[in-house]
């Protein structure tokens, strides 16, 4: 191939990421401005619910906490908003596993105004922007977590406040990221979580120390679960491994059968480590 062709096709190669890394973009301000307004219907599939905060998963590992609360209500009775996994929250999502993603949102309105569907008897329903309560559970564990003398009354609770600042207790080691017990068969929001452990660990292998550093070196990492009981997938007993170290682990070695591994070996071994 001439060098003028090779010339031609590098420069496709960089338009074609350049494209991908504008398109990734205009997918997190799209999604941060529906969070910012009306809202995003849930499946679960697209957050982390955990217990210390509720957390949006946008492309490229972006985090962002976020609010969680039933959009659709019968007038005269206001939904609450949660901001953890409370047991009221527990609840909630074990009765309406089935159907929580028709009427579930998440959003981040700064002015803490909830895009309603408002049902009525004998009335069609209609819409409302409406200033909302944080559920007692979550305030309670976030006057729990805040440890202060003097605990924060629901009307006092500041909800752009909470979700903007990421060190809200202002005790980093609060924020442990000790989620809830995972089940044996992964729930929905499993792909969630996984996003949100890479991106806690900084998407560094903790066996030995290869860094995903952009979105291809990321397909190569892999989460790890170090306890073998199916019934204690607790999120805490997760590892972030590159796919190589991952194959190494017990009972994991068909992993170097599966292609990624394969281009992974090849890519450490141009590099000189391996």
């Amino acid at each position: 191939m001439s060098e003028k062709k090779k010339k031609l096709l590098t420069g496709f190669s960089g338009l074609a990421k350049s494209v991908e890394s504008i398109q990734q973009q205009t997918a997190i301000i799209t999604r941060l401005y529906k969070l910012s307004t009306e809202g995003i219907f849930t499946n679960l599939n697209d957050v982390a619910v955990t217990h210390t905060g509720i957390y949006s998963v946008l492309p490229e590992g972006v985090l962002k906490k976020v609010a969680f609360y039933n959009s659709e209500t019968e007038a005269g009775k206001e939904p609450k908003f949660h901001v953890f996994l409370c047991d009221s929250l527990k609840n909630i999502l074990a009765i309406s596993r089935n159907d929580y993603q028709d009427n579930y949102k998440i959003i981040r309105r700064k002015d803490q105004k909830f895009s309603l569907k408002i049902l009525e008897k004998f009335k069609s329903p209609h819409f409302q922007d409406k200033k909302l309560s944080i559920c007692m559970f979550c305030l309670r564990r976030l006057n729990s977590l805040i440890g202060s003398e003097s605990e924060i009354k629901a009307d006092e609770f500041n909800l752009a406040g909470f979700l903007n600042n990421e060190d809200y207790f202002g005790q980093s080691a609060i924020f442990t990221y000790d989620y809830d017990v995972i089940p044996g068969s992964y729930r929905k929001s499993w792909q969630a979580i996984a996003d949100l452990a890479k991106a806690k660990n900084g998407f560094v292998c903790e066996k030995c120390g290869f860094i995903g550093r952009d979105k291809f070196y990321r397909r190569f990492m892999n989460i790890h679960f170090e306890s073998e009981q199916i019934n204690d997938k607790r999120i805490d007993r997760i590892k972030l491994l590159c796919i190589r170290c991952h194959a190494e682990e017990n009972g994991h070695i068909d992993i170097k059968k599966i292609p990624d591994y394969e281009q992974f070996i090849v890519i450490l071994k141009s590099r000189g480590d391996l």
